[in-house]
């Protein structure tokens, strides 16, 4: 046996004796091999676990995203439609291609990390744009005076009290401070003031508020006057008549003129629970000089 080791080792082998070659070269063939991690499965399952998670997240944006599509403008909602409907499909791949994943091997790994990290970043980057350009197109500022009637038809539903309790408001400034609001008769005129302007959509929607503006308001004890109310009085209003009277205040204090004064959608919707907090924290104040600051 020793005489079959030296000859090995020396190269030359004699007949009827074998060489074992197993461990003579560990950086040769067997070096070239491709070498599983031991921790493999736990680095698959790990990068599942948090591309799932990051689908959670992304998932409430294309919930938001849907909800900011119903509340969007006619001309606003088929864009908005259209990356919801794109992002879904999108999503819906790369989820298949996530589940592909649970049985992926060591071998194959890199290049299919890869291409799903490559999936992810468009889905990532198409679902900020959309979430982006939606705010842009809520984030609607307005110039009643310069609006017609086909502008007003085509602002999403929520948007159009907002914009005639502000035009009543801009219309009676410069009028005592005991104008009143008759909620419960403006919320019956703009589905009036949307048929009407439907049937003229190129007039403007300053005559068509006007119009109805010159009609004598009944004698209304309990009306809100926003100029004179206090906080308190202001609290004690219904949630849903609060941002009523804000947007007719909001109106009532507008300095500039006809056509050049701007109604923020977005930045008085923001004010409304702002001025509810200062309210609850001087109760004795008026509304008018909380509110006033803002406008």
């Amino acid at each position: 046996m020793l005489r079959s080791i030296v000859f090995c080792a020396l190269g030359v082998v004699p007949l009827g004796v074998a060489c074992d070659n197993s461990g003579a070269d560990v950086h040769g063939e067997a070096g070239k091999a491709d070498v599983v991690p031991s921790d493999f499965a736990k680095i698959r399952d790990d990068y599942r676990h948090q591309k799932q998670a990051d689908l959670a997240v992304l998932d409430k944006t294309i919930t938001d995203l849907e909800a900011k599509e119903k509340a969007a403008a006619a001309k606003t909602k088929p864009e908005i439609a259209g990356r919801v409907s794109s992002i879904k499909a999108e999503r819906d791949t790369f989820m298949g291609d996530l589940r592909a994943t649970e049985n992926a091997g060591a071998a194959t790994w890199e290049s299919t990390k890869m291409r799903l990290d490559k999936e992810w970043g468009e889905l990532k980057t198409a679902t900020d744009e959309a979430a982006s350009s939606a705010v842009s197109a809520l984030s609607s500022t307005h110039k009643p005076g310069e609006m017609t009637c086909e502008d007003f038809v085509a602002l999403a539903d929520v948007e159009r009290p907002k914009i005639i309790y502000w035009a009543e408001g801009f219309n009676r400034k410069g009028k005592p401070v005991d104008a009143v609001v008759d909620v419960r008769e403006t919320d019956k005129l703009v589905p009036v003031l949307v048929a009407e302007c439907a049937k003229s959509p190129k007039q403007p929607l300053s005559q068509v508020i006007q119009h109805h503006d010159s009609i004598p308001l009944k004698p209304m004890a309990a009306a809100p006057q926003p100029a004179k109310m206090s906080c308190e009085e202001f609290l004690a209003v219904e949630d849903v008549v609060q941002p009523k009277l804000v947007y007719w205040a909001a109106g009532f204090n507008k300095d500039g003129g006809a056509t050049d004064s701007v109604v923020d959608i977005t930045e008085t919707d923001r004010i409304v629970p702002v001025l509810v907090k200062e309210c609850k924290e001087a109760p004795k104040l008026t509304l008018w000089q909380k509110i006033k600051k803002y406008f």
